[in-house]
Formats: C-alpha cells, structure tokens, sequence
C-alpha cells in the first residue's frame, strides 16, 4: 500500500476532479486544480516532491468550469468565462516545469461543464449549452497554431435532450471524437466528424439513473468504449462495454457489491486491452482501490493503493490514480 503525498491546498471542497490530471510530459508529472480563487498547477519529477503551485488562470474557482487535456506536446484547457462563453488557451509545457500560455480564445461557445480533447491535429470541446443540452465545437486551427476558428457548421447540438450531467469526449482514429452523455437511466453515444456531421445516437439502458455517476474511458484507434457506474440503490460498482464495432454488453456486469465511492474512474490500456477501475472505500473507509479487467475478466478482490484519513468517499477524489497505474505499470 503506498501513501498519500500533499500537491498542494484549497479550500473549495470541489477543488479537483478527474479530468485535471495528472499527465505525464517532459519527465514530470503535472497537476491542475482550483485553490479557492484561482485555477493552479504544480508539478513533480517522482511524485513525492511537488513544487510550488502556480496560476495558469486568475479568478477562475469552479472545479466544474474547466477541462485540461495532453496530446504528448501541449496541454489543451476549455474553460468558462465571462458570460459563459466556452475559451480555449494552449499550453506548452517545459522541462524546468513551467508552461507557455498562449492567448485565452473565446470559442463562440456558450454554456457549462466543459470537456475538451485533441483529435487528429485539432481540437474538440464538448460542454452543455445555456439549455443544458450536450453540444459540441471543433478548431478549424491546427494545434501546432496558438489561434482558434471555428470550423464551419460548428457548434453542433448533440442532443436535444436537456441534462445536468457533463458530458464527456472521446477522440477517434480518424480525427473525430466520440461524445458521451448521460439521461436518465441510459447513457448515450453519438460520432462526430471533422465536418460537423453526427452519427446516430447509440443509447445503453441501465438498470437505475446514474447520470451524475459514471465514467468512460478508450476511444482512439482501439475504438473500445468502457463504461462504469454506481447503482446508487444498492451501492454496486458497475461496468458496461462498447466494442470497436460498436456492439454493447447485453448485461451489466457487477465490478464490486455495495462500494461507498459515488464516482468510479476509468483507465483503458489500448495495447494491452485492460481496463482498471479505481474507487474510494468498498470493505475499508478511507481506501481507494483498483481492479483490473484481462482479458476480458475482472479480478478478484480490489487492491488499496492509497490510505488516508482525507480521501471523502462522497467526493471524486481518487481520480488520479489511473495515471498513477499507467506510469507504473509502463503502459
């Protein structure tokens, strides 16, 4: 078991979430979170010694306004800004741990609960519009340019179904994005082409609503989409898959009976084809736990990776971890 090592403080009780990091770039580790007035970063070379935060941007202090995402060179941030409008800035990190920030972009977008992702050689951010309907909108700008134009017939209206869940974006080989939303009792899929044309919705029934707790993980060129989620009922940790051909698990498979975490984090290996879920609690309080799925089988007992009397089973720490696994496994 190892424990934990303090990034850094805040005081908003939201102040991280999943997809803040940490990613792993120029020998360091690098993580973002908000400290209570602005949107921070810090960064380690081995985990244990982080350095001092620094503010990538000032005044921004809603866990649930802002998405960071890498594609091996820069770091993409989506952000909500002055009267909601959806901004992009770029970010180039360096060895020493400092990052170039280009100039904030104002997409045209407008709304909340950003997600963003590189596909191809541009950039993806899916949010909720002002209608609280899951949209999305692509740079015509390659990455390599620090600029932002909106490629024509974007943004596009995801679904007409209003939600209060963010939606979430997955890139695809051939340089569009997969989207993920979740209503009700299903969680929805639909392609999005570089030219703005959607693929019809795939929709998963679930067996109750989970749609402020799930999580998605794959995509890319293996094209496997990996679900999981809490029954927030009877507490069982769930996990549904989607396959490259975009065949879906005819049942719900049960991960783990009666987990305390209400959030489970995804982590897809595409060379190797294993999924890991983490999560906080299960038959300990305060532990966060993982369970690898080889081969197409889960394991048996979780394994604690992490004790502490802060990890808050109700919040999504713990999230970090599928970072965690992929550089210490080397995949």
């Amino acid at each position: 078991m190892t424990t934990g090592t303090t990034v850094g403080t805040t005081t908003n009780t939201d102040g991280f979430r999943g997809n803040l990091g940490p990613f792993y770039i120029q020998g360091r580790y690098w993580l973002f979170w908000v400290d209570g007035t602005n949107f921070v970063w810090s960064h380690s070379t081995d985990l244990s010694s982080w350095a001092a935060k620094q503010t990538a941007i000032a005044s921004l202090n809603d866990v649930w306004k802002e998405s960071v995402s890498c594609d091996g060179t820069y770091f993409h941030i989506a952000y909500v800004g002055a009267s909601s409008h959806i901004y992009y800035v770029r970010g180039t990190p360096a060895s020493d741990g400092s990052i170039a920030f280009g100039t904030a972009r104002d997409t045209g977008g407008i709304g909340t609960y950003p997600d963003v992702c590189a596909s191809g050689s541009h950039v993806y951010i899916t949010y909720l519009s002002a209608a609280q309907k899951p949209t999305v909108i692509r740079n015509d700008d390659a990455t390599s340019v620090d600029t932002w134009t909106t490629t024509t017939g974007f943004p596009v209206l995801i679904s007409n179904t209003a939600t209060s869940e963010c939606s979430r974006i997955l890139p695809k080989s051939d340089g569009g994005v997969f989207t993920i939303y979740a209503v009700s009792n299903h969680i929805k899929l639909k392609t999005c082409a570089t030219d703005a044309t959607l693929g019809g919705e795939e929709s998963c029934s679930l067996s109750f609503d989970s749609s402020s707790m799930f999580d998605v993980t794959g995509g890319g060129i293996a094209g496997v989409i990996a679900f999981a989620y809490r029954d927030a009922n009877s507490g069982n940790m769930l996990y549904r898959e989607r396959s490259s051909g975009g065949t879906w698990d005819v049942a719900e498979t049960t991960i783990v009976a009666a987990s305390s975490s209400t959030r489970p984090a995804l982590f897809y290996d595409a060379t190797s084809g294993t999924v890991v879920l983490f999560c906080v609690g299960t038959s300990t309080a305060n532990h966060v736990y993982y369970n690898e799925r080889l081969s197409g089988t889960w394991g048996g007992m979780l394994k604690a990776v992490y004790e502490g009397s802060l990890i808050d089973p109700l919040k999504d720490d713990g999230f970090w971890l599928n970072r965690w696994y992929r550089d210490s496994k080397g995949v």
